[in-house]
């Protein structure tokens, strides 16, 4: 059954037994009661039992075709690991997540029974987790990527979850959008992160507003891809390079960029990657903090991004295509959902007025 136990750095860590056997773990942090943490319990009980009697039917019962988990376990994961063997492990706690709902759901089940499995999990994952929307879309997409590959081994004539997109059926869906949640920094504001973070640091905040990078790609990018004339994000899954829209793009530096480029070297002198080594989480802490100390209350690190985007779109109104180029962006809609507006621009445009 599902065990509660208490973790000596605060909090609480939730054991819960798969349906294979295998049991997964997850930390509760300290932010939640002790009364949130033991209905996270309960709840996870519950999913054991029901697993147990999905199994107890399946007995003496032939259903056509075999579980969500059986497939990802046998099949998916195997193809995984040829193309990205670096990101393996990884990808195999994401897909553990799916199993506390999907685990005994059938390929060819239909539409309506993977949407009831869907909205269990949002419930899941939004209001016992404390998952935030944009993490819950990736997830959406990841659960598709994974049916994908079902339909391209021939286990299914069809994705189930195929005609849902996110931004279009949020209601149906049963989803949240963080769109409104996004902001985009000024110039002012971004100076101010600059000056706060110091020599090394405001140089690598300031060459990613310069070039829009995704934080994956922040982590990876290698010194040897960053010229004087351009950054290269390079997508190498076999040297555990990968892009999200599995493309190689070459940004090019102006003089601002070429000058950071060589304060970073300055300082990194050591090792083969070009920003600072940190970890996934400690580089959107990092950013918090120094935003932080700038006396700014909102934005995140992918808010630099948003910036880049808008900020070409907007204010320096180059052409759609060029910027989602630029972005890594395959279809220019994704560019869309980037651009924001802030007070400035707005006062800008006015101005600009000649009625």
């Amino acid at each position: 059954m599902a065990r509660l136990s208490k973790v000596a750095r605060g909090g609480w860590q939730l054991r819960e037994v798969l349906s294979d056997g295998t049991e997964d773990s997850q930390y509760i942090s300290a932010e939640h009661t002790e009364e949130q943490a033991k209905a996270m319990q309960l709840a996870a009980k519950s999913r054991e039992k029901e697993r147990k009697v999905g199994l107890r039917l399946d007995v003496g019962k032939k259903k056509a075709g075999i579980t969500f988990e059986q497939f990802a376990k046998k099949e998916y994961l195997p193809g995984y690991e040829k193309t990205y063997p670096r990101s393996t492990g990884k990808k195999k706690n994401h897909l553990k997540h799916r199993y506390k709902v999907f685990a005994e759901i059938r390929l060819g089940d239909n539409e309506e029974v993977w949407l009831d499995a869907w909205r269990k999990y949002r419930a899941l994952r939004l209001d016992q987790e404390k998952i935030k929307g944009q993490t819950l879309q990736d997830e959406w997409m990841a659960l598709r990527r994974v049916l994908n590959v079902a339909v391209t081994l021939n286990k299914i004539p069809f994705n189930p979850l195929g005609k849902l997109k996110w931004a279009d059926d949020l209601e149906i869906i049963g989803a949240v959008s963080d769109k409104e949640d996004v902001e985009i920094f000024t110039k002012d504001e971004l100076e101010a992160i600059y000056e706060v973070a110091g020599d090394f640091w405001g140089a690598q905040w300031r060459i990613i507003a310069q070039t829009g990078l995704r934080r994956g790609e922040i982590i990876q990018q290698p010194k040897s891809l960053v010229t004087p004339k351009e950054l290269i994000v390079k997508h190498a899954p076999r040297k555990g390079l990968e892009v999200k829209d599995n493309e190689t793009r070459k940004i090019p530096l102006n003089d601002i960029g070429r000058e950071c480029r060589e304060k970073i070297l300055f300082y990194n002198k050591r090792q083969s990657l070009f920003f600072s080594k940190q970890g996934d989480s400690d580089w959107s802490k990092r950013f918090t903090a120094d935003r932080n100390a700038a006396g700014i209350s909102y934005g995140t690190l992918n808010s630099l991004r948003h910036t880049f985007i808008s900020y070409l779109v907007n204010e320096k109104r180059h052409p759609l295509p060029v910027v989602a180029d630029l972005a890594g962006h395959a279809c220019i809609t994704t560019t869309k959902n980037y651009l924001h507006q802030n007070e400035d621009q707005a006062i800008k445009a006015i101005e600009d007025l000649d009625l």
